[in-house]
């Protein structure tokens, strides 16, 4: 008698004969079970596989690893090179649905993963595993997948509902995601660090927690490709990107609210580069942005860029960035909320942006167009586009005077219509501290805004210069301190409306 084939039957017999007797399946070598349903009884797994193929088919198969069967555990342990196969089948466990490790593979199909307090699938040291169909759901802890240690998954048309993040991956391991839509109650859906890649084609991510967690997080050189993607957070960043990070996307579309009064941002880069294509970003509350790029490399392509809420911004473009955009409307909302900022503070590199076909609409009190300011020099291209600020003491143009710098915009085909100033050069700050007292009065600027073909209308002043600034001196008295700055205008075929 073969022996394989007699502990098979034994496991079949026992299950059906006396269905509270917990089976356990150890698997060491080719295995096929069809219709069986096995749970763990004084071990943590309902089925474990050391080497071989293991494979389960048929509807009624179900891996149980809970509490009510014993110890509580895995539904599978896959940790010797193993490679399971199951197909329609259920795994409904409490410390975590499918553990794998040691070079292990896995081919899930329509198999629907529930945990209690564990991670849906959990994946080390060069394991794989490729899943469509059902789902992945975590109740009280635990990631939805994770990967670690050059670990890689292909998810797809799967739906993972996780407790902790949605997918996580770090140790160079990588996803593809296909049509999987991903749900994180209280971390970041999909996070990544030490130079692992996400490639997700279609689908959802969604942030749910009241904390400040994001659609997606990537750290430490990783890499993150995005198309036909919708992106929701609740409270945090809709995209973050850090440590030299690189992210693609394509028609991506991303909102992101701060209702617990953390900053919304839609993207948000701090080193690293960033090509977005066919994008939307929505963002609302105080303080929110589109964008905020620092210290990174940017081309943008028809995005589209709307904001609600005080001092929110289109975007900022930051210390010694570099980019382009070609197609890009911007609509802000809110008193102080400006279009977009572009500053060189605190780095010894030029921040350069260059930006073709541009509409940018700002209403609100005080809500500019364009900002541009920095301790260092920044420079602002913008050609065949329009820049309106339609609020009270808004301004087309506005040079913030936060430091000795050097600003130039030049601006090509462009209309700029303000209710207040066309152009101003003012401070961003009412007041100074004491320590920061001399500094306010070492403060100089020189601006030059360059017009080729273009229109500059202010409803109040055409260019306006504020020549005082307030201070605080070391005796915390208010004293008004000059504002030595220097505007240079240089206009070829251009009209200029307004008071000087």
């Amino acid at each position: 008698m073969n022996p394989k084939l007699t502990f098979l039957t034994l496991c079949a017999l026992s299950v059906s004969a006396l269905n509270v007797l917990a089976q356990n399946l150890v698997v060491t070598s080719d295995t096929t079970v069809s219709g069986t349903h096995y749970e763990n009884n004084s071990t943590t797994y309902a089925a474990l596989t050391n080497s071989g193929t293991w494979t389960f088919t048929g509807s009624d198969v179900t891996l149980t690893g809970t509490a009510d069967s014993g110890n509580g555990g895995y539904g599978v342990r896959n940790t010797g090179g193993g490679t399971v196969n199951l197909i329609d089948g259920v795994i409904e466990a409490n410390a975590g649905g499918v553990l794998q490790s040691n070079t292990s593979a896995a081919v899930l199909r329509n198999v629907n993963i529930t945990t209690q307090s564990g991670p849906g699938v959990t994946m080390s040291t060069s394991s794989t595993a490729t899943i469509s169909g059902g789902t992945i759901t975590t109740n009280s802890g635990g990631n939805g997948v994770t990967l670690t240690t050059q670990s890689g998954v292909t998810l797809r048309d799967v739906t993972v509902n996780a407790f902790n993040q949605g997918v996580g991956l770090s140790g160079t391991s990588t996803a593809e995601l296909h049509d999987v839509n991903i749900t994180a109650a209280n971390s970041h859906a999909v996070a990544l660090s030490t130079s692992s890649t996400v490639v997700m084609v279609g689908g959802t991510i969604v942030t749910t927690s009241t904390g400040a967690h994001h659609g997606v997080n990537a750290g430490t050189q990783s890499s993150v490709s995005l198309e036909n993607v919708v992106i929701i957070s609740a409270n945090g960043r809709g995209i973050s990107l850090t440590g030299t990070s690189t992210a693609v996307l394509d028609n991506v579309n991303i909102t992101t609210n701060n209702s617990e009064a953390i900053t919304a941002i839609g993207i948000a880069i701090n080193t690293g580069t960033l090509t977005a294509r066919d994008v939307t970003l929505t963002t609302s509350g105080s303080n929110s942005a589109g964008m905020t790029i620092v210290r990174a490399s940017f081309y943008g392509e028809d995005l589209t860029i709307n904001t609600t809420g005080a001092m929110a911004r289109g975007f900022r473009f930051e210390v010694g960035s570099t980019g382009t955009i070609n197609g890009l409307q911007i609509t802000t909302q809110g008193d102080y909320a400006h279009g977009f900022t572009v500053n060189g503070d605190n780095i010894d590199t030029l921040t350069v942006l260059h930006i073709n076909d541009a509409q940018v609409q700002t209403s609100g009190y005080s809500a500019h167009g364009v900002t541009i300011g920095g301790d260092l020099e920044s420079e602002l291209y913008m050609e065949n586009s329009t820049i309106t600020a339609s609020g009270e003491g808004s301004n087309g143009i506005y040079f913030s005077t936060t430091g000795t710098s050097v600003e130039t915009v030049t601006l090509t085909n462009v209309t700029v219509t303000a209710q207040n100033s066309g152009i101003s050069v003012g401070t961003s700050k009412i007041t100074d501290t004491p320590s920061n007292y001399e500094n306010l009065i070492d403060r100089t600027g020189t601006y030059a805004v360059l017009l080729h073909s273009s229109t500059i209308s202010g409803g109040a002043h055409l260019i306006n210069i504020n020549t005082v600034l307030s201070g605080t001196n070391e005796a915390g008295e208010i004293v008004l301190v000059d504002n030595p700055v220097a505007l240079t205008t240089a206009a070829e075929n251009s009209t200029l409306i307004g008071d000087t």
